[in-house]
């Protein structure tokens, strides 16, 4: 069960700080519109500078309180199994 607990602690601080990069550092996320496959979607959708905002304005927000949320997830769980 530790190790499960440890994962998803560890699923949650990577989505956190991935959304915090992608919000706070404008090279970061112009580096992931650029070389990622879904940067490349939002991209070809939207086009450069606009895919930039999106994924600053909303895809990194959103993937903090994600991140958060499966942090908060991951305490009730180790709460819960004593």
């Amino acid at each position: 069960m530790t190790t499960d607990i440890i994962l998803i602690v560890m699923a949650g601080l990577v989505s956190a700080a991935f959304g915090a990069f992608s919000t706070f550092s404008p090279g970061f996320a112009r580096r992931y519109v650029k070389n990622n496959p879904q940067g490349y979607f939002w991209r070809e959708w939207l086009g450069r500078d606009r895919a930039v905002v999106v994924v600053r304005r909303v895809l990194g927000p959103l993937g903090m309180i994600l991140g958060i949320a499966i942090l908060y997830f991951a305490v009730t769980l180790m709460r819960s199994s004593g």
